[in-house]
């Protein structure tokens, strides 16, 4: 039968994902955040998840291929593996947003894993979400799905702090200037801009203040 799933929350990254009750928090290569089932070898099946900082534009189809080219080669994935396959990059959609999703599978000795990756993007940041599970327990695939389906994102903890301070200083210049930087590295750009445009209202002379608003305008399509 399927395991039971609970969810498990972010703060840093700000996502919320059901993971099978019993899975363990742990290190992965595939991604700074990461739950695996707790077997080694070949039942071993985990989830890694990571982020990309992209001021010029979060571009998912160039992490597609950096992680095709880079992260799936044999040699970053272990000494033992011998030979890694992939398809291509397809249009594709989780947490009801767009996506590019890479799906490959890589043998060694006595097993062979499949690989699913999803490339997420959230303002200025491209997220790489990566889940692997043993083809020797294809049943995995299905948990598989409903992590997938189940996922979402939430506010991450600095954005959260960002309005706590421009609601402790509602008319300080500096916490709205830092609410709104916060909200447009995440894709939020029209409340960025109302925000920034208070940060100008209240400190007029700061040219970072109009620098920022600018870009938040610009971003949000209003060039009046």
């Amino acid at each position: 039968s399927l395991p039971l799933l609970h969810v498990e929350r972010d703060d840093a990254f700000g996502i919320a994902l059901p993971v099978p009750v019993g899975w363990k928090q742990g290190a992965n290569r595939l991604g700074q955040l990461a739950w695996y089932n707790g077997l080694p070898g070949l039942g071993r099946a985990t989830f890694s998840a990571g982020a990309a900082w992209m001021p010029e534009g979060a571009d998912v189809q160039s992490q597609a291929r950096l992680f095709i080219d880079e992260a799936l080669e044999p040699r970053a994935l272990g000494p033992d593996v011998l030979k890694v396959t992939h398809d291509a990059p397809v249009v594709a959609r989780i947490a009801d947003r767009d996506a590019v999703r890479v799906r490959a599978r890589f043998e060694e000795p006595q097993s062979e894993t499949h690989v699913e990756a999803w490339f997420v993007p959230r303002g200025d940041w491209v997220y790489q979400l990566v889940f692997t599970w043993p083809a020797e327990f294809p049943r995995y695939g299905r948990v598989v799905e409903l992590m997938a389906a189940g996922l979402k994102f939430d506010e991450p903890k600095e954005l959260r702090q960002a309005r706590a301070e421009a609601l402790l200083f509602p008319n300080a210049p500096a916490p709205l200037a830092r609410l709104g930087d916060s909200l447009g590295a995440l894709g939020e750009k029209g409340p960025a801009a109302e925000a920034l445009k208070a940060a100008v209202r209240a400190e007029p002379s700061n040219a970072g203040y109009r620098v920022s608003l600018a870009m938040a305008l610009l971003q949000a399509g209003d060039v009046e």
